[in-house]
């Protein structure tokens, strides 16, 4: 079931939105809903907007992370992080693609979780040299631990086919290839995929863009859009 929402000095039918979704709405009421590479660009400014303000309301309210997290599967290899020293091995699990960006919203981390994939069991965090060290203790079978160097993630269990991450996407783009379980998909369509955001939040987004960044003033003119109401 659709229905129809009035673009003008309210938004209150706006709910979460893929990027073509989002950039048509604000296209629209910029007479540019056609303009493909234009929307492309505003784009640029709903990751901006939207960054900022999810920042903004995690300040005010911390518990409400957990309306704007992806989850993202990583593939991993087994690797021995010791390979340029002749005659030492230690070997890992290391991501087999570069981590999707994640926003820092708190002191904790760009990553909510890292762990196995049924989001039971996450790992604790540990630099590369504490690593090494926990790897030798007694009981350091009962453990995996986990590092990010660069762009990478490393994990002390080398068996590890698949590694579970949540986050706070900077860029769905980046996120939505990972999204299944089963495997990366590098052909979906990330730019039909839903961004993780509140009503409220996708909301302002538009306003931000309409009045700050192209100085249109709320109830110029009226546009009537189609919403989507099965995605409250």
């Amino acid at each position: 079931m659709k229905e129809t929402g009035i673009i003008s000095q309210s938004l209150f039918y706006i709910n979460t939105m893929t990027p073509d979704e989002i950039t048509t709405l604000i296209a629209t009421n910029l007479d540019r809903e056609f303009d493909v590479p234009f929307k492309k660009q505003l784009y640029e400014r709903v990751k901006y907007w939207r960054g900022t303000l999810i920042k903004q309301a995690l300040d005010r309210a911390p518990n409400d992370a957990k309306f704007f997290r992806a989850v993202a599967y990583i593939p991993m290899a087994k690797v021995n992080t010791l390979e340029c020293v002749p005659g030492m091995e230690c070997f890992a699990a290391v991501s087999t693609v570069d981590l999707p960006r994640s926003l820092r919203v708190t002191d904790a981390g760009y990553y909510s979780y890292v762990g196995s994939i049924d989001g039971l069991s996450p790992f604790a965090y540990a630099d590369a040299g504490t690593r090494r060290y926990l790897q030798s203790g007694k009981y350091s079978q009962n453990f995996t631990y986990y590092g990010i160097t660069g762009l990478k993630i490393v994990v002390t269990n080398d068996a590890l086919p698949l590694v579970r991450i949540e986050g706070i996407p900077d860029d769905i783009e980046d996120w939505a290839p990972y999204a299944d379980c089963k495997g990366p998909n590098p052909n979906c369509d990330w730019w039909k995929t839903d961004i993780p955001m509140t009503s409220d939040i996708a909301q302002k987004i538009v306003q931000c863009i309409l009045t700050v960044d192209y100085n249109r003033p709320d109830g110029k003119e009226d546009h009537q859009v189609q919403v989507d109401e099965t995605k409250q």
